[in-house]
């Protein structure tokens, strides 16, 4: 009995237990808790817990997130439609300040080959706009297209667009923007009227639009019309199958973006069916005077 006392004495004076005795810690440490709680894991509700602050925080980021890249889109398709305004002030300077046209000075979304193809005067039938386009960098890669024709140049092809310009058989190319050089006289129902549009930078004022978005209705609908020509179009749309608006280059290089709202129906090339609706906005207007049914409405 002594000496199983002694054998205790000697441990309490080293600091140890007793042999056999149950540890009974004075306290755990905060970090000792922690890694006690780790080791069991979290409990069910946790992890709901978790996952529902995660769910929360995505659906509050991601729309400014797609509102953030529209944004850039809208800041890079600007800029080409600005470099497009450069390349042809380019050819202009060369060819006594006038513009390469857009098909048979009409169609808006399209540029003519040699011969025309059927939408072309006579004079400009003589005339490959596309090799034209070409010495400007606006055509490119020559032999590639259909034809042995030049392919168009990543510049015609919108970021906020799904949609890469091409060729349609031999005949046109298709563009991804419209192109309002050379246009004659704007045709719709309110009436025909002489155009307000750059033929030439000498009798061009420089409010008038020279590059728009692809802003149409075809075929009397949103989002109508054959893929290879209209596709993705428009352009800039949230949810619904019209625009919010669009970037517009005016004869000067000055640019902006233009809501839907401030729109008008300017342009028809397809007869009296009026099938190609064609809206954009200048400040003048000319002649034409837009009656109600001209403003931009879905």
């Amino acid at each position: 009995m002594m000496k199983t006392n002694a054998h205790r004495a000697a441990h309490l004076a080293a600091g140890l237990a007793p042999r056999g005795a149950r540890l009974r810690p004075r306290g755990a440490s905060p970090a000792a808790k922690w890694r006690a709680r780790c080791r069991h894991g979290f409990t069910l509700i946790e992890l709901l817990v978790v996952v529902a602050i995660i769910a929360l925080l995505i659906a509050i980021l991601l729309p400014s997130l797609a509102r953030a890249r529209e944004m850039a889109k809208r800041v890079a398709c600007l800029a080409q439609e600005a470099q497009i305004h450069k390349a042809m002030t380019i050819y202009a300077t060369s060819n006594r300040n006038e513009l390469i046209p857009c098909r048979g000075r009409t169609v808006v979304d399209a540029m003519n080959p040699l011969g025309g193809g059927g939408w072309s005067s006579a004079e400009d039938a003589k005339v490959d706009w596309i090799a034209a386009m070409a010495q400007v960098g606006l055509a490119i890669n020559k032999g590639q297209a259909p034809g042995g024709n030049y392919l168009p140049a990543p510049v015609w092809n919108c970021p906020s667009r799904k949609y890469e310009s091409q060729w349609e058989g031999t005949g046109q190319m298709a563009i991804s923007y419209h192109y309002l050089g050379g246009m004659e006289k704007w045709t719709s129902p309110f009436g025909e009227f002489k155009a307000r549009s750059p033929s030439d930078f000498d009798s061009a004022r420089p409010s008038w639009a020279l590059i728009v978005d692809a802003v149409a209705k075809i075929d009397g609908v949103w989002g109508g019309g054959r893929a290879s020509m209209y596709g993705d179009m428009p352009q800039h749309r949230d949810a619904d199958p019209w625009p919010v608006g669009g970037n517009e280059v005016f004869a000067d290089g000055s640019g902006s973006w233009v809501p839907f709202g401030d729109m008008y129906f300017m342009h028809n090339w397809h007869g009296n069916s009026y099938s190609r609706m064609v809206y954009w906005w200048q400040q003048d207007l000319g002649d034409f005077n837009p009656p109600a049914g001209a403003k931009a409405v879905p």
